[in-house]
């Protein structure tokens, strides 16, 4: 026979005042920031997700590789890189915060779908949106990238337990449906392969421009289901717009166009004929090419990478060590461009932006 004892009833303490979590914009000074490791990374299945964001020259070697390891010595570079950014951002009286090492290459396994494993935990940009004392888990649409949040784990308890309210949308169900059937060959515009049975955003796909205002891009990750499940999530107090731009292959928003301080906007002319209304009266910077060699290996990305920068301040930029064109540019505008080697990470599919999630600001 059981017996039931009387225990005191749970009852939530007070949050602190403050919280581990506090940003609001792009570009207020940096305080605090997770950034990604490069640990045993794996080339996800070659799926509808991933086919409709890879550009040409990066389809055959990803095919080929698909369910395995990338080249080791390739990771040890872009290792070299990211572990590089932390050791500056930390003599910078930046405090830094790393995910835990996981194994990508166990099997990522629902009651709708199984795939053979993970990505990788370098780009905590994309699985997590911090705004205001919010860090919030995102509904990927990639079933390699599923668990990937689960590697920042301890840190998110860390900031909950400190007072930052941590939250996450919907696991989405990613069904063999979801991705369009109808939808096949090459587009010279936009034609999401995503649809919309459920929210699906990547937490790239947004940037934050302050007085609670998100913008955002429709994209191949990205839905307006997703959109909706923000705007809703966030409440009032915030206003998120979404746009669909030029890209015909969309995925993250930070290299068509990067707010970089009060009325300032990095706005890639290649993918944005027209500039959102919201960015009306806003100083517009357009970036020179890249100068990366025609060479240099780039898997899931074009070569307007360079644009992915990310702001210490209002002033401080980094920027990849071998963009000297795109430096001077900066310079001419105003900024002070930090040089740091990160060409090898560009590999992979970001850069600096990508690399990190400012949780801190101001």
């Amino acid at each position: 026979m059981s017996t039931w004892q009387l225990q005191e009833p749970v009852v939530e303490q007070p949050r602190p005042i403050t919280s581990p979590v506090r940003v609001r914009t792009e570009w207020e000074p940096l305080r605090e920031v997770i950034v990604g490791i490069v640990d045993d990374m794996r080339v996800p299945e070659w799926d509808p997700s991933v086919r409709a964001v890879v550009p040409r020259h990066g389809r055959e070697p990803l095919t080929a590789w698909a369910g395995r390891r990338f080249p080791p010595e390739l990771v040890s570079l872009a290792r070299r890189e990211v572990d590089g950014l932390a050791d500056f951002l930390e003599r910078q009286g930046v405090v830094v915060r790393r995910p835990d090492p996981v194994d990508h290459h166990r099997p990522v396994v629902t009651p709708h779908f199984a795939a053979g494993g993970g990505f990788h935990s370098a780009m905590p940009r994309d699985s997590l949106f911090a705004i205001d004392d919010v860090v919030l888990e995102t509904p990927m649409a990639w079933r390699s990238r599923y668990f990937e949040t689960f590697a920042f784990r301890s840190v998110l308890r860390d900031y909950f337990e400190r007072g930052a309210r941590w939250e996450a949308a919907p696991k989405p169900q990613l069904r063999d449906d979801l991705w369009r059937d109808d939808r096949i060959g090459e587009f010279a515009a936009f034609d999401p392969v995503i649809g919309e049975d459920e929210p699906l955003f990547d937490a790239a796909d947004f940037v934050r421009i302050g007085d609670g205002v998100v913008v955002g891009q429709l994209s191949h990750v990205t839905n307006r289901a997703g959109v909706r499940w923000l705007q809703r999530h966030l409440g009032p107090e915030c206003t998120v717009l979404a746009y669909v731009f030029d890209d015909d292959g969309p995925m993250h928003i930070d290299t068509t166009l990067l707010p970089m301080g009060e009325g300032r906007v990095l706005v890639n002319e290649a993918w944005v004929s027209r500039l959102p209304d919201v960015f009306a009266g806003w100083e517009v910077l357009v970036p020179p090419p890249s100068q990366l060699s025609l060479t240099h290996p780039l898997y899931y990305t074009s070569r307007w990478i360079h644009c992915n920068v990310l702001m210490l301040d209002e002033e401080h930029v980094l920027v990849e060590a071998e963009e000297a064109e795109f430096a001077a540019h900066l310079r001419k505008w105003g900024f002070e461009p930090i040089p740091l080697p990160f060409k090898h990470f560009q590999t992979f599919g970001g850069s600096f932006h990508c690399a990190t999630l400012d949780v801190r600001r101001g």
